[in-house]
């Protein structure tokens, strides 16, 4: 389903035990949605203007986000199967590293988004209710 985010594939696949395919040539920022939904009351309040990008700061390769997801549901390391973008298939092209700037955003607000461990720790325990 294209409405599932990668974190939620892996956890999918990792709590059933199953491989999960990870790309370590491919990075990307994982931010939590309650962590946009945060930032984007602060600039509602601020009554700001300007684009901004509400991301987390860091920019993981999927290998990492996999291999973090497993350690933190204690699944086994080997179901985390490195491959590459090309080996993936993916219809639609890519680039190797989406990183967005958050400059502005560090000015106006002085601290960066949550970072991806944060907004995984808080995935896993939205699942563990």
């Amino acid at each position: 389903n294209d409405k599932t985010s990668f974190v939620q594939m892996a956890y999918n696949a990792l709590a059933r035990g199953e491989t999960m395919r990870c790309a370590k040539d491919w990075s990307a920022h994982a931010t939590h949605a309650s962590h946009v939904s945060q930032a984007i009351v602060k600039l509602i309040e601020a009554k700001t203007y300007g684009v901004y990008h509400v991301v987390s700061p860091e920019v993981p390769p999927y290998i990492e986000i996999g291999r973090y997801i497993a350690d933190q549901i204690s699944a086994p390391s080997h179901l985390i199967v490195e491959t590459s973008r090309k080996e993936l298939g993916l219809a639609a092209g890519r680039p190797e590293r989406l990183e967005l700037g958050t400059a502005l955003w560090l000015a106006d607000f002085g601290a960066p988004l949550p970072g991806y461990k944060d907004g995984i720790q808080k995935f896993l325990k939205e699942r563990s209710k």
